[in-house]
């Protein structure tokens, strides 16, 4: 009999317990994106650009930046002598980042640094850093106010974050912020999306009210820098790594080349201006 007893109040606590769990987690205000689907968007060239069996195999994070890049990776004759087809691998996570770099597959990629430098890229898998964009900031951005870093000025907001954990400006940052102003998450309404360009849509379309990012001057088209509050002062900024790239020299202008055309056709000024390592002289670049 009162093993049977013990057996029913066990029942109970456990009972209670579930449903203590089940409230606060449907509590929560927090807003979570969709888990992405585990094959990652993959993109090649329209057509194999030569017989060589090799692939070159790229990884970005921003797919504006990537998708441009791949149709001057495409046309390249130089690339075309080394690799018969490239792929374009548009990372959406983290996860993302840990298997094509952890991993060593991918040839060629645009990452931040403090990615290279926690996987040791360049010592394990011989990614060389070969060239740079300028250091940048980390701001909250709003349509018609501008932000306060005070703990009242969140409470109500819906705020757009970088669905990146290992985002600076649109993840680590206001993360940062809101610890500093004792501002618990779950208080917050927190929406998460894969992309800064996919922030700015949202708040330009009033599904969010301020959004966490870097401020480019483009962005002054839609938005106003009045309504720009500073975050975090100086980020460094993105990187692209080559694998041995001081041994293929001819392989590094034919990129060098490529990536400076994307950067002059896409909408964002940040890539109008890369920084190279070892810059290409003008007859190399002009014979690729």
């Amino acid at each position: 009999m009162q093993i049977t007893k013990n057996w029913i109040i066990g029942l109970f606590i456990v009972f209670f317990v579930c449903v203590e769990i089940y409230f606060n987690f449907f509590s929560q205000k927090t807003i979570f994106s969709a888990i992405p689907p585990l094959e990652k968007k993959k993109i090649t060239c329209p057509a194999q650009i030569s017989n060589n069996s090799d692939e070159l195999i790229v990884f970005v994070t921003d797919a504006s930046m990537g998708l441009e890049a791949m149709k001057h990776f495409c046309q390249s004759k130089s690339i075309a002598k080394q690799y018969g087809n490239i792929s374009l691998i548009i990372g959406q996570s983290d996860y993302d980042t840990f298997k094509y770099i952890n991993y060593g597959i991918a040839d060629l990629a645009l990452m931040k640094d403090h990615i290279a430098n926690a996987f040791n890229a360049s010592a394990a898998f011989g990614l060389q850093q070969i060239g740079s964009y300028s250091d940048y900031q980390a701001f909250f951005i709003a349509k018609q106010e501008k932000p306060e870093l005070v703990k009242e000025y969140f409470l109500d907001k819906k705020i757009g974050l970088l669905d990146y954990p290992s985002s600076r400006s649109g993840h680590i940052a206001p993360k940062s912020a809101f610890q500093s102003l004792n501002l618990n998450e779950n208080a917050l309404s927190l929406y998460y999306y894969n992309s800064h360009s996919e922030l700015r849509e949202k708040l330009i379309s009033g599904e969010v009210d301020v959004i966490a990012s870097y401020w480019s001057e483009n962005d002054s088209n839609q938005l106003s820098k009045s309504y720009i509050t500073e975050i975090k002062q100086t980020y460094s900024g993105v990187r692209w790594y080559l694998k041995n790239a001081d041994k293929n020299p001819d392989l590094l202008c034919a990129i060098q080349n490529a990536v400076e055309k994307a950067g002059k056709a896409i909408p964002s000024s940040y890539y109008i201006s890369p920084q190279w390592v070892t810059p290409c002289q003008p007859d190399e670049v002009s014979s690729l």
